[in-house]
């Protein structure tokens, strides 16, 4: 199974800085978090993007990420 494009899933391009990956998971969480969208839907997508945060938000992470990409 192949690695989702975490940079899609957020809305934002590979050289995005820290600043926009974090507006872009806030914009996202106000629109599937749990406590905005209790639409079945809504959680996939917030658990996506948490994901694609969690491995964005960290510098080591990202660049393994990216290495993985490429392969």
């Amino acid at each position: 199974m192949s690695q989702p494009d975490y940079y899609q899933l957020l809305g934002v391009s590979v050289d995005a800085s820290a600043v926009e990956l974090e507006a872009a998971y806030r914009r996202i969480t106000a629109l599937f978090g749990p406590d905005a969208n209790p639409e079945p839907f809504a959680a996939k997508i917030h658990a996506a993007a948490t994901d694609a945060w969690r491995v964005l938000s960290d510098p080591a992470r990202r660049n393994g990420s990216d290495r993985k990409s490429v392969v």
